[in-house]
């Protein structure tokens, strides 16, 4: 295996440990968010921004204090 194809399987092991990471966490991931909406032919609606805004909203309620679950 050269170098080239080396760096390129670990890039790809390395984004899909932290695709992992982040569902464990529970930490939004607007990269699978873009990817399910471009297989689909649907162009985004949300920026990363408001993507994050809305995940913390959804997981926590819009100022109403600490909520979880």
């Amino acid at each position: 295996m050269d170098l080239e194809a080396f760096r390129r399987r670990l890039g790809r092991a390395w984004r899909q440990a932290l695709r992992a990471t982040r569902a464990i966490a529970g930490i939004p991931d607007y990269d699978l968010y873009l990817e399910l909406h471009l297989a689909r032919g649907e162009r985004p609606e949300l920026s990363r921004a408001d993507f994050f805004r809305r995940e913390v909203d959804r997981k926590y309620g819009d100022g109403g204090g600490m909520r979880c679950c």
